[in-house]
Order: structure tokens, then sequence, then C-alpha cells
């Protein structure tokens, strides 16, 4: 499924809005490092793939500006466990 993500610089988060439900990859940028701190995805939107979708995002958008990751929240540390091609970003 296609989500349409999208980036919220000011705030330092990637976002998906669904019917006013905000699912949100939240990072602190410092020095060339996307530190990765928290994931929300609303229980309505659990089992969908928006989370992944959004952290995907997030990790495409580090790779594309040579940013390497932190990923310090629980869910992007199980992403990148079962996604190997993102690995080389960890920091």
């Amino acid at each position: 499924m296609e989500y349409n993500v999208k980036h919220d610089e000011k705030r330092h988060r990637f976002e998906y809005d669904r019917n006013g439900l905000m699912a949100f990859v939240e990072y602190d940028l410092e020095d060339g490092v996307m530190d990765i701190f928290h994931t929300l995805v609303p229980i309505p939107m659990e089992g969908m793939g928006v989370g992944s979708a959004l952290m995907k995002y997030a990790l495409d958008y580090a790779r594309d500006h040579h940013y390497s990751v932190i990923p310090n929240c629980a869910f992007a540390q199980a992403f990148l466990l079962r996604h190997t091609n993102y690995r080389d970003l960890i920091s």
C-alpha cells in the first residue's frame, strides 16, 4: 500500500495523516546524525504497515542526505533488525 508521507522539517518528523489520525516518526538531527527517538502509530492504524512506511521514508531520507542514524526507539531498532539493507546507516 502507498502512503502519502509528509516531512515536517520544523518539527523534525515524518507524518502520515488518515482521517485526522496522525502517525509519525520523530528525530533529532545534529552534525549529520539522525537520532530517531520516537514512533507513534494510533491503534486504528496498527497492522496496516504505516509504521514501516514511515520508517522506510525516514531512512531513505537519511540515506539521500548522507546522514547516519541512531535508532533510539524500539520500533526503529526492530525495523533495522528486519531490514538489513538499511544497516549501513547505523551510527
